[in-house]
C-alpha cells in the first residue's frame, strides 16, 4: 500500500478549486481513484477525499474506543474525521489528557468556548481529542448555561429565534456574575500589590542604610590609611 501521495496530485489539490477538479474528467478520476479506500464508506463527499490527499491519509481512522472505520465529519468535511464510530462510543469513552482537562477546569476558558464562540459539545470535544462526555460533565459543573443553536455549523451557529431571547437574559445574568468575580479577583490582587509594595520599602530602605554604613566603614578606612 502506498504512503504518500504524488507531488503532482497534492498540487492539484491544492491549487484547483473543488468546481475545477470535478468538472474535469481526468482529475476527477484521479483523485476517485487515489482515494478508492474511502469507497467502503456511504456517501463520501468530494471535500473528504481532497482532505485525505493534502493531509496523507491513506487509511479510513479508527474509533479510538473498538478501532471501527470513522465516518467523516457530517458538519464539516474540510475537519476531517470524527474520533469515534458511534455516540455509543464517544460516551463510553471516559479516557482525557491532563492538558485538555485543564482547559476543562478553567470556567472562562469553557464559557468562552460554549457561549461566546457558540461552539457545540462535539466540537470542543473534538479540538480537545476527548469525547463528548466530560465536556458535557465540565459544562454543568460550571453551570454554564445550556443552549442549542439551529443550524449544524458548530463554529458560527446562531441561536435559535425561541431561545434568542432567554439565552439574552441567561447571558446578561453569567455577565453580572462574572463582572463581580473578576471585581473580586481584582480586590484580591490589589491587597497583594500593597503588600508587594510594602515589603518593597522596607527592602529599599535595607539598602539604603547598607550603602550608609559601606561608605561609612570605607572613608574610616581612608583616614586610617592617612594616619
Amino acid at each position: 500500500m502506498k504512503n504518500t501521495y504524488t507531488r503532482e496530485l497534492i498540487q492539484l489539490c491544492e491549487q484547483k478549486t473543488i468546481h475545477q477538479i470535478v468538472k474535469t474528467n481526468q482529475y476527477k478520476q484521479l483523485v476517485l481513484d487515489e482515494t478508492c479506500f474511502l469507497n467502503i464508506l456511504d456517501g463520501v463527499t468530494f471535500t473528504t477525499r481532497l482532505y485525505c490527499i493534502k493531509n496523507n491519509i491513506h487509511t479510513i481512522p479508527g474509533c479510538k474506543k473498538c478501532g471501527q472505520p470513522c465516518s467523516p465529519k457530517a458538519e464539516n468535511a474540510k475537519l476531517g474525521f470524527n474520533q469515534y464510530c458511534s455516540s455509543t462510543c464517544s460516551r463510553s469513552d471516559k479516557t482525557i489528557k491532563k492538558e485538555s482537562l485543564k482547559f476543562l477546569q478553567d470556567y472562562d476558558w469553557l464559557y468562552h468556548q460554549r457561549i461566546t464562540l457558540q461552539k457545540s459539545k462535539h466540537l470542543i470535544a473534538e479540538e480537545l481529542e476527548i469525547s463528548t462526555m466530560p465536556v458535557t460533565k465540565w459544562i454543568k459543573i460550571h453551570k454554564i448555561p445550556e443552549v442549542k443553536y439551529n443550524c449544524s455549523n458548530p463554529i458560527c451557529s446562531k441561536l435559535s429565534p425561541i431561545n434568542t431571547h432567554m439565552s439574552e437574559i441567561i447571558l446578561i445574568t453569567d455577565l453580572i456574575d462574572l463582572k463581580k468575580r473578576k471585581e473580586h479577583e481584582l480586590e484580591f490582587y490589589r491587597k497583594q500589590l500593597d503588600e508587594l509594595m510594602l515589603r518593597m520599602s522596607f527592602i529599599q530602605h535595607e539598602i539604603k542604610i547598607t550603602n550608609q554604613i559601606i561608605v561609612m566603614i570605607e572613608h574610616e578606612k581612608i583616614v586610617e590609611i592617612k594616619k
